[in-house]
């Protein structure tokens, strides 16, 4: 009889371990490179909304103040103030004010009270050659303000060969403006923490408010500027505002400590009880007008609950992942800006 070679059935018990195994790896090794694609995917979105976030703080801090030929905007009015519009002073908003480079500008020819609409402007040397109102047009946000500190946002509805029409932007406005007050193409941004949200916001006059990032946690805005008090606006012969009299003396102001790196620490408190310069919707405190830096912290979180643990250092929401290797720790961003258009 012919002799067949054949398994036994310990080697066929052992064949199928060694399968079970190789194949346990391989489902181990598939779940985990699975695993860690997600993983990537979340830090690598999370360092993108930092950097977005950066750029955009960048974009609108950094062109506070700039202004016309004639002088920037920290000569005459707040470039940066702690607040949305509309709402109380926080330390979870800014708004930004400067002229574009390139901008329409000109000055008043004639008076304008606040209840006149048609704006009468000088066409100077720096106009735009064959164009009408020296250049600006219809949409165009513009500022108006003097040099006793008062200033107003408006609107050009039309315009004419040296005449603006305007129309309100923000509300009435609120002060009359003489002959040589400066008018100037202006761009105002608001920058603020939705909390409901878990937003970063931006928003401009008469628009809606539009989101920048997602899944933010925190946002916070520190300032800081000179220890000595402003010395402009310096108001005409005649006339008096928060910083001189009538007759032209200077009325003191707080001396404060610098305490960090030459200039002070400007809280809150500080920048919102006075004195007060401009009038109605326009008046701001004076010590807006020592801001130099500004410093804003993000605070940034994936928005996958399983990527996010318990430690509060790491999570300011905490999520329902145990192990440490399959966590996000929240991305925290402090940023100091300096404009260049904010410095003496």
């Amino acid at each position: 009889m012919k002799c067949e070679a054949g398994y036994t059935l310990i080697e066929l018990v052992v064949g199928a371990a060694v399968m079970l195994v190789v194949t346990s790896g391989i489902f181990a090794v598939l779940q985990n490179g699975l695993g860690s694609s997600a993983l990537w995917n979340e830090s690598a979105d999370l360092h993108q909304r930092a950097r977005v976030a950066a750029q955009v703080l960048a974009t609108e801090l950094n062109a506070a103040g700039a202004g016309t030929p004639k002088g920037g905007l920290i000569n005459v009015l707040p470039p940066v103030e702690p607040r949305r519009r509309g709402y109380a002073t926080a330390s979870t908003a800014v708004t930004t004010r400067y002229v574009p480079e390139n901008a329409t500008w000109s000055t008043l020819a004639a008076d304008l009270a606040p209840n006149m609409s048609l704006a009468t402007i000088a066409v100077h040397p720096g106009c735009r050659v064959g164009s009408s109102a020296c250049g600006f047009g219809a949409g165009t946000d513009v500022i108006l303000f003097d040099e006793a500190g008062n200033w107003d946002l408006a609107s050009v509805e039309s315009v004419g060969t040296a005449t603006l029409e305007l129309g309100d932007v923000v509300g009435a406005r609120s002060s009359s403006y003489s002959s040589g007050a400066r008018i100037a193409q202006i761009t105002e941004t608001t920058l603020f923490f939705d909390r409901a949200d878990r937003q970063l916001r931006r928003e401009q006059p008469g628009g809606s408010a539009l989101p920048v990032v997602d899944n933010v946690v925190d946002f916070q805005l520190s300032y800081f500027g000179d220890s000595l008090p402003p010395g402009d606006p310096v108001p005409p012969p005649g006339v008096g505002n928060c910083l001189f009299t009538t007759t032209g003396e200077a009325i003191p102001g707080a001396v404060l400590t610098a305490d960090y790196g030459g200039l002070a620490r400007l809280p809150l408190s500080t920048l919102t009880d006075g004195p007060f310069c401009g009038t109605g919707g326009g008046a701001y405190d004076i010590d807006l007008l020592r801001i130099r830096t500004i410093r804003a912290t993000l605070r940034l979180q994936t928005g996958v609950d399983t990527l996010r643990g318990l430690e509060p250092r790491l999570f300011a929401r905490p999520g329902s992942a145990t192990v440490r290797q399959r966590m996000i720790p929240d991305a925290v961003l402090s940023i100091d800006f300096s404009p260049r258009n904010l410095q003496r």
